[in-house]
């Protein structure tokens, strides 16, 4: 990463910065593959910007909503099916996914080949979770009832609350 300071007489500013492919703190959750561009650390929570990969036929995440949050997709390689409310449609790259706060929604992989997509979270946030996830090793159909309630618990947190559970 190539980082810019400025002529250093500047106070409290954060630096620019450049990220290249591959470049990036890499995060697994299951089978998505995530690369974290820009944390809410490095934006002074603003913003984070999270490229996420995901394999063919990828069964996708439950339908949710975020209370707080609004999540952008750009499709840069393959084709994405997405749940908005009660509408289902399947994007291809160059596409543009807009999410407002309190839409419920999901994404899922019906393809035999991977499909990329760059996420945009306002506020910063979502990578917070995604490296929780990870940590919590949940892969696949491994969830145990404990390992649910941890999920849900860790939802709350990040503002990413299952569709059948209203936020409170």
């Amino acid at each position: 990463m190539l980082d810019w300071s400025g002529d250093g007489e500047t106070k409290g500013v954060q630096s620019s910065q450049v990220r290249n492919p591959q470049e990036g703190k890499r995060v697994t959750t299951g089978t998505m593959q995530l690369t974290l561009k820009a944390s809410g650390a490095e934006t002074e929570g603003r913003f984070a910007l999270v490229e996420v990969t995901v394999p063919p036929y990828f069964a996708g995440i439950w339908p949710h909503l975020h209370q707080q949050t609004t999540e952008a997709i750009y499709l840069t390689q393959g084709l994405l099916a997405v749940t908005l409310g009660e509408e289902t449609m399947v994007v291809r790259q160059g596409s543009f996914i807009l999410v407002q706060p309190h839409q419920v929604h999901r994404f899922w992989n019906p393809t035999a080949n991977p499909t990329t997509f760059l996420a945009f979270f306002m506020p910063a946030g979502a990578e917070e979770f995604f490296e929780a996830l990870a940590g919590m090793e949940l892969a696949g159909e491994k969830r145990l009832p404990s390992d649910l309630a941890e999920l849900l618990e860790l939802g709350r947190k990040y503002d990413h609350f299952p569709a059948s559970q209203e936020p409170s």
